[in-house]
């Protein structure tokens, strides 16, 4: 039954930004349509069907960062009021606590050899040429309006997205399996969220180095800054970096090679230096639950 009421849990959690993200989605498409029947009448102009899901389907593109930025913050404002109405500390449930300064090096170079050897893939695997249609809604949310791009991938999603699966999910997770069992696993549901091929990889390696780097350092900031500078990478690259410009093939196989074997090292290296103490305990919660055991422990 403890295994059943988890699960049943977790997916309550990940129902929030889905319906979120999809009625976000929904209300502007009817706003576009609603503007569109408007401008036809005002103009006298005969309003054709084809036309109008096209002029749709471009307006809900060209505006994909902005509705992804408000569902975002629909996010963490329902994760806010959960807290508040338990009467809990939402920097205490979410460990949103200093890490060591020595942590800090191993934290920024698993940011970059993560987006290396994510970027080395996706040239290698060339998923993208696969589906056309992900690839150009990807491609419009971090190569359109720069500032909302930076603002909205960059900042507020890596935000939310920590809050849900490295925070509420992850916490569930580690009542059900051991810790590192339990990084795997979010790691794995933060890769399905994306529901998409292109991206299922370079998640499933995002999801990995943001979930050990949470049990290295026991803070929630670590592994927002990896998934931070992760996708502010992509959004700055996109923006800066010719449109025809690409990784050539031996050097993209190059580093797929060298760039794993340096996150390995960079993991390795980190875990010596990991923070040791006891999870925080969160009102209504004993210090007898899975989530409470040591990290040694674990």
């Amino acid at each position: 039954m403890k295994y059943v009421k988890g699960i049943l849990k977790i997916i309550g959690i990940l129902l929030i930004p889905t319906l979120f993200q999809a009625g976000v989605s929904l209300l502007y498409t009817f706003f576009s349509a609603f503007m569109a029947s408007i401008h036809a009448s005002a103009t006298g102009n005969e309003l054709d069907m084809a036309t109008l899901v096209e002029n749709i389907q471009g307006s809900v593109l060209a505006n994909l960062a902005l509705m992804v930025m408000i569902a975002n913050l629909m996010v963490i404002f329902v994760f806010l009021l959960v807290e508040l109405a338990n009467k809990r500390k939402f920097t205490q449930t979410y460990q949103l606590k200093k890490f060591k300064g020595q942590q800090v090096p191993f934290v920024l170079a698993i940011t970059v050899c993560g987006f290396i050897f994510s970027l080395a893939f996706s040239t290698v695997a060339n998923l993208g040429s696969s589906d056309v249609d992900t690839m150009n809604s990807l491609q419009s949310l971090v190569t359109g309006n720069f500032f909302m791009s930076f603002l909205s991938v960059g900042i507020v999603a890596p935000i939310a997205e920590e809050f849900i699966f490295r925070g509420a999910i992850f916490r569930n997770l580690k009542r059900l399996s051991p810790i590192k069992v339990a990084i795997v696993i979010q790691a794995v549901i933060f890769s399905a969220y994306h529901m998409n091929i292109i991206q299922a990889v370079p998640t499933l390696i995002l999801g990995l180095n943001a979930g050990f780097v949470l049990y290295y350092t026991g803070s929630m900031w670590a592994p927002i800054i990896i998934h931070m500078g992760n996708n502010l990478l992509s959004v700055i690259l996109s923006n800066t970096l010719p449109m025809d410009w690409d990784i050539s093939m031996p050097v993209a196989w190059v580093l797929l090679i060298v760039a794993p074997i340096a996150l390995v090292i960079c993991h390795l290296k980190f875990n010596r230096i990991r923070t040791i103490e006891p999870q925080p305990i969160v009102a209504g919660e004993v210090a007898s639950d899975p989530m409470m055991i040591d990290q040694d422990e674990a």
